[in-house]
């Protein structure tokens, strides 16, 4: 570094962690999918509604259940079924998402945009609203 020159040292940390989380990621049901592992086990679904707890078919949370190898909504009963190669297949219409992991982050994507969404709402209200109590 040279006299007078600055580094902003936190974008450059910001760089190497989303590089270093990259390389870190793993997941079971790709790798289970990929190298073709059968789990033939009865209750390979138990307990996915509380990762999967958005509904693809009908959007609503929080009304997701599991039981053996099936995971449905309670509110529009669409139910899919999970291979024994880990992969979830819709038993009537379309499978929205057949990769768990994929439906993660399509849901937290879109729980980010509304977050953003909300806070730019709040803000353009909190200016409207000081722009008439300085009666402009």
């Amino acid at each position: 570094m040279n006299k007078g020159e600055t580094y902003d040292f936190s974008l450059i940390a910001s760089f190497v962690n989303s590089d270093i989380t990259k390389e870190f990621v793993y997941d079971d049901f790709k790798w289970q999918y990929d190298n073709k592992v059968s789990v033939k086990y009865k209750n390979r679904a138990k307990g996915l509604h509380k990762v999967l707890y958005h509904c693809p078919n009908c959007n609503t949370e929080y009304m997701m259940n599991s039981e053996g190898t099936q995971i449905f909504c309670t509110n529009c009963n669409k139910r899919w079924q999970m291979t024994e190669y880990g992969r979830l297949e819709a038993l009537d219409g379309k499978t929205e998402f057949s990769h768990a992991i994929k439906h993660v982050e399509v849901v937290g994507r879109a729980l980010q945009n509304t977050a953003e969404n909300l806070r730019q709402t709040v803000r353009s209200e909190n200016a409207t609203d000081r722009r008439e109590e300085n009666g402009l």
